[in-house]
């Protein structure tokens, strides 16, 4: 399989040591090619390709799967084995099956990366997380974007098949949030936006859970392995958390209130399926009081 596309690309082989087809929904190496000398070697057929960078885990920055979903080639940095790489990742078609082509390159001498300033590896591997996490991060908030959402959930179904439980997705709205801009102006609402993430936070579980958002004061919250009265405790503490905080914004006290609808893994194949029925669940816990979750 890389032999026949690095034929269709030319001299690919020449600028780029390691180049591999990737899987960017099942996180896993398809072919690869590693040129002879080359000190880093690459995965076998089946590998996680998460694996070369030694995380021990996925990518929360997975460009392969930003160029699947946008059918557009993206660029980033990390950092494996000694070596910043600068990776390109590029949608492919192959046999009528959708696939992404990643070069791999060693630039930690290009000069593309002042490494000057930086001693020793544990400071320039945060460097180069935090420039990557920008893209994935809303900039107001702090919370995962919409970008995310969109890269992350396919992988959640590939690893919620072979687990006894779901996961499941709230969709969480502030009440009346628009009257805290009328009343108090927006940069109230933005430190009501910020401290709401921060309250919902706090509740979640930190290494599995998290939370993104989805647009304006609606949030997406992610929860894994987690069954039905599960999630209705902790989805009760979170309502119960904002209600009765008082968030003080320049010496002013503001209370809020919010709603939820809540879809499980199970209950769709699509994620944006899923989404939707969050969605709808939402609407339902607003237009019947709000202040409260729905889960069916």
């Amino acid at each position: 399989m890389i032999s026949d596309i690095m034929k269709k690309y030319g001299l690919i082989e020449s600028l780029y040591p390691v180049i591999r087809v990737v899987d960017p929904i099942n996180k896993t190496v398809i072919d690869s090619y590693t040129k002879k000398g080359f000190e880093h070697g690459s995965e076998a057929h089946g590998h996680k390709c998460y694996n070369f960078w030694a995380k021990g885990n996925v990518c929360a920055n997975c460009i392969a799967m930003r160029a699947l979903n946008e059918k557009d080639s993206f660029v980033k940095l990390e950092f494996a084995k000694d070596s910043i790489f600068l990776v390109t990742a590029l949608p492919i078609t192959y046999n009528n099956q959708s696939y992404v082509l990643e070069f791999l390159k060693d630039v930690t001498n290009s000069g593309l990366v002042d490494t000057i300033n930086f001693k020793g590896q544990a400071k320039l591997i945060k460097m180069l997380e935090a420039k990557n996490e920008l893209l994935i991060q809303d900039p107001l908030t702090k919370s995962y974007n919409r970008r995310f959402i969109e890269e992350r959930l396919p992988y959640e179904y590939i690893l919620s098949s072979g687990d006894e439980k779901p996961f499941a997705i709230a969709m969480a709205d502030i009440d009346f949030f628009k009257k805290v801009n009328d009343n108090y102006g927006h940069q109230a609402g933005d430190y009501i936006l910020i401290n709401f993430v921060k309250k919902i936070s706090e509740t979640i579980r930190s290494k599995t859970d998290w939370i993104a958002r989805y647009g304006g004061e609606e949030f997406i919250i992610f929860f894994k392995n987690i069954e039905l009265d599960e999630i209705n405790m902790v989805m009760e503490k979170i309502r119960a958390s904002i209600e009765s905080n008082t968030f003080l914004y320049e010496d002013t006290p503001i209370k809020i209130t919010s709603s939820f609808g809540v879809s499980f893994s199970n209950e769709s194949s699509n994620f944006k399926n899923l989404i939707e029925l969050a969605d709808k669940r939402l609407y339902k816990a607003k237009e019947t009081g709000r202040n409260k979750v729905i889960i069916d």
